[in-house]
């Protein structure tokens, strides 16, 4: 969602934070447009070509996604580090939930502040390590106790 968030410069629908179009869920809002694969692409796709409410309804379900992630990342892995003995485990479970909370923090932080270019660069390599520790974590999981020692 973020990368389809990205492509369709969908911040433009939703500039305000915490609401969106100055409104917690506006009206108008044009999901089907908003996720079509196979949408013509304009003269010059920079900026994208969607209508305003369909990157609003894009950017909405973007927040709404990382809410949703955020509540599940925080409780699976507070769980797994107050109940795993296991060192390894415990520390990718840490490092999960810190790279979780700094990127709903930049994400907030890009929401407020006009989407400056290093801050969405940021909140891109956030996703990146966020998805590589969440996978070491799995891994760490998966390994046999026996290999773990």
């Amino acid at each position: 969602l973020g990368a389809w968030t990205s492509t369709h410069y969908a911040w433009v629908g939703c500039p305000d934070f915490p609401t969106c179009l100055g409104s917690w869920w506006p009206a108008h809002l044009e999901f089907g447009r908003a996720f079509t694969l196979w949408d013509r692409l304009g003269v010059d796709y920079q900026g994208g070509t969607l209508p305003l409410h369909a990157r609003a309804a894009i950017y909405l379900l973007h927040r709404l996604g990382a809410g949703i992630v955020l509540v599940t990342i925080l409780a699976w892995c507070l769980a797994l580090f107050m109940s795993c003995r296991h060192l390894g485990v415990r520390i990718w479970s840490l490092l999960v939930i810190l790279l979780t909370l700094l990127q709903v923090a930049i994400g907030v932080m890009l929401a407020s502040a006009g989407m400056p270019r290093w801050l969405a660069d940021s909140h891109t390599v956030g996703a990146a390590l966020l998805l590589g520790a969440t996978s070491l974590l799995v891994y760490a999981l998966w390994t046999p106790a026996s290999a773990r020692s």
